[in-house]
C-alpha cells in the first residue's frame, strides 16, 4: 500500500463517525435514502460526508442497496 493510500485509509477508518456503527449503517441503506441522508448528517468530515451522499444518492436513483453497504464498509472500516 502506498503512503498515501495509507493515510486514506487511515483517515476514513477512525472511530466511526458520532456513533454510527456499520450495523446502523448497513440496516439505514436497506431502509432507504431518508434513513441513510440522517447517518450523512451525523458525519463530522466533509469527505466522509461526500461518500455518504454519493451513497444515499445511489439509493435514490439507483436503488443501489449494495453499492451502499460497501460505503459503510469503507466508512466504518469494517
Amino acid at each position: 500500500m502506498k503512503p498515501s493510500q495509507l493515510l486514506v485509509f487511515a483517515i476514513f477508518s477512525m472511530d466511526m463517525v458520532q456513533g454510527v456503527g456499520l450495523q446502523q449503517c448497513r440496516i439505514a441503506c436497506r431502509s432507504g435514502e431518508e434513513a441513510m441522508y440522517k447517518i450523512c448528517r451525523r458525519l463530522p468530515q466533509p469527505a466522509l460526508r461526500a461518500v455518504c451522499w454519493t451513497s444515499a444518492v445511489g439509493l435514490k436513483y439507483m436503488n443501489r442497496v449494495k453499492m451502499c453497504e460497501n460505503a459503510c464498509f469503507y466508512l466504518t472500516g469494517g
